[in-house]
């Protein structure tokens, strides 16, 4: 029985492998495609490149929209890391911030034009 498991887990490493002969993956491509947990994965993945056996190709975004996830691809002697793009400044982020927001306002129907006004009250007419 632990004969059958080990082989699972030689099959599993071995998918991980080919997967990563075959372009550029992220931790989270490899662990779909080999079935194998995101912890296993990601100390398979840091033990491969101590060794200098890949490398990372490129940096894909996450959900926020920052350049955070590496994908790895085989690559012993092939060249270096691919560059980590800069962050962004803090009037990016904010422009970014304030474009999304009015955005989802006009998905929403609540965008609403910001002047300053004077009056925030409209003047009222007597009926006397």
């Amino acid at each position: 029985m632990t004969l059958n498991k080990h082989l699972a887990n030689v099959s599993a490493y071995a998918e991980t492998i080919h997967a990563l002969t075959h372009g550029a993956c992220t931790v989270f491509d490899l662990s779909e495609e080999s079935g194998l947990g995101l912890i296993t994965i990601r100390k398979f993945v840091a033990a491969l490149k101590r060794r200098g056996l890949i490398r990372v190709a490129a940096w894909e975004t996450d959900r926020l929209g920052r350049s955070s996830i590496a994908a790895y691809t085989w690559g012993r002697g092939r060249g270096k890391d691919a560059p980590r793009p800069p962050r962004k400044t803090m009037a990016e982020r904010r422009a970014t911030y304030y474009q999304k927001r009015q955005r989802l306002a006009i998905e929403r129907g609540t965008a609403v034009k910001h002047t300053r006004v004077k009056n925030a009250m409209p003047a009222v007419q007597s009926a006397c």
